[in-house]
């Protein structure tokens, strides 16, 4: 039981960084200065855009996507990608996977041959 409610934490505290992360970078996606690799805009499972303020359900889907006006925007993996994960980092070390707190294989449906 202890490890399951660890484990929903970790899951509660990725969707919120998700949703700060990308909440704080739909204002400034054209210019990365928090040293992102590529910007991330939210958009809920009907395809709307999340903006900041916004809130999602426990269950409600979010979509991903590397461009503001459409939620199918396809991001391309930077050269040594392994794999595609949702993790917990402190700020400046999300790029030092042995550094991350806690993290997970992502139900990302990018296919693993564009990375």
């Amino acid at each position: 039981m202890k490890l399951n409610n660890k484990l929903r934490f970790a899951a509660v505290g990725v969707v919120s960084l998700a949703l700060v992360a990308g909440a704080s970078m739909v204002a400034s996606a054209t210019t990365q200065t928090n040293g992102s690799a590529a910007p991330l805009y939210l958009y809920d499972g009907n395809g709307i855009l999340l903006v900041d303020g916004a809130s999602l359900g426990w269950g409600d889907d979010m979509i991903g996507s590397s461009v503001n006006n459409d939620p199918s925007g396809e991001f391309a993996c930077p050269v040594g990608t392994t794999g595609i994960f949702a993790f917990l980092s402190a700020p400046g070390t999300e790029t030092v996977p042995g550094t991350w707190k806690a993290y997970a294989p992502s139900a990302s449906t990018v296919p693993p041959s564009t990375c």
